[in-house]
């Protein structure tokens, strides 16, 4: 029998703990950190839902055993460029197809949840069964890992002793709790680097609020994770760049990386590869025991994909985006 069923702190206490089951495997397997114990994952969980508004999880339950989530993320409520964010987390392709009349059922929530709704999925079953409900492909994205043995170790090294941001005059702040002006600055540039980003299909026009950065910011202290945002400032103490890494803090194995740029006219100076050298060698220093770091573009961002091959990343996945708006 199979099902799917919405997560709440009134679910039912069988299925949280074959959802821990679940993540725990699956975290293995994408190398992502999860609470050692099963009362930390779900207070963890739980605050992090109460702390959010636009997230919602459901359980894909296969006799009694949790398989797979949908989790949904409303972005920019009710303004023009509102968007639901989806995705589905399963340990193989075939649990997903399996779940094909199951996910026919929720599809059309989704259409009617958002003006416009897009998912992420390299399942050829599933990019079909939504191309039959209107959805059309967008932007494909790369998927890339770092291991930190495998690390490019010599060009990190001649990246910092070049020390690009002191030639042009540019203050280094590595920040690990945003407030005030900086949640203000950061949404403004997190907007402007979300709508250069090179990409094929610019089907959404993104606009960040500090509202919703200080959302994010929340719900990485309620899951217990640490934030940093690696911000570079000229001379009038203005924001012109920045990066952002995320990972567990309790013995943490992997790092996520994100949000790496400067704005048009600090481009052409080497300064996203300088942050980028700045962090791995942060890390590689201060949290040995994170052993890869993980990041993502859109496939049509040449640039990026550049830096990192030349860092030591490794492509591991192609996702394709569907996307249905709602005109």
């Amino acid at each position: 029998m199979k099902s799917i069923v919405p997560l709440s702190a009134d679910t039912d206490e069988t299925f949280w703990l074959s959802f821990f089951d679940f993540k725990k495997v699956f975290n293995q397997k994408h190398l992502i950190d999860t609470p050692k114990s099963f009362d930390s994952f779900k207070s963890s969980f739980l605050d992090f839902l109460a702390s959010s508004y636009s997230h919602s999880f459901k359980l894909l339950i296969k006799q009694d055993v949790v398989v797979g989530t949908i989790n949904t993320l409303l972005i920019n409520k009710d303004a023009k460029e509102e968007v639901l964010d989806v995705r589905i987390e399963s340990l193989e392709n075939s649990e997903i197809s399996d779940f094909e009349i199951e996910i026919e059922k929720e599809i059309p929530i989704w259409k009617n949840s958002a003006k416009k709704s897009k998912l992420d999925t390299s399942n050829k079953k599933l990019i079909h069964l939504l191309k039959s409900f209107g959805f059309r492909e967008g932007n494909e994205s790369t998927w890339f890992h770092l291991k930190m043995d495998k690390m490019n170790t010599n060009l990190i090294a001649a990246f910092l002793d070049d020390d690009t941001p002191k030639k042009h005059q540019l203050t280094v702040e590595l920040n690990t709790h945003l407030t005030g002006k900086d949640i203000d600055a950061v949404a403004i540039m997190m907007t402007t680097l979300l709508n250069d980003m090179e990409r094929i299909d610019n089907h959404q026009v993104f606009k960040e609020t500090p509202e919703k950065v200080q959302e994010i910011v929340n719900s990485h202290i309620k899951t217990n994770s640490n934030l940093f945002h690696l911000l570079l400032k000229n001379e009038k103490s203005e924001l012109i760049g920045m990066s952002i890494l995320v990972f567990k803090k309790d013995h943490p194995s992997s790092a996520n990386q994100y949000m790496t740029g400067v704005l048009k006219e600090y481009r052409g100076l080497g300064l996203p590869s300088w942050m980028k050298a700045y962090l791995y060698d942060y890390l590689r220093k201060n949290y040995p025991s994170i052993k890869l770091i993980k990041t993502d573009c859109f496939s049509g961002n040449a640039p990026m994909i550049h830096i990192n091959k030349k860092m030591g990343f490794n492509e591991v996945e192609r996702t394709t985006e569907m996307i249905y708006e709602n005109n």
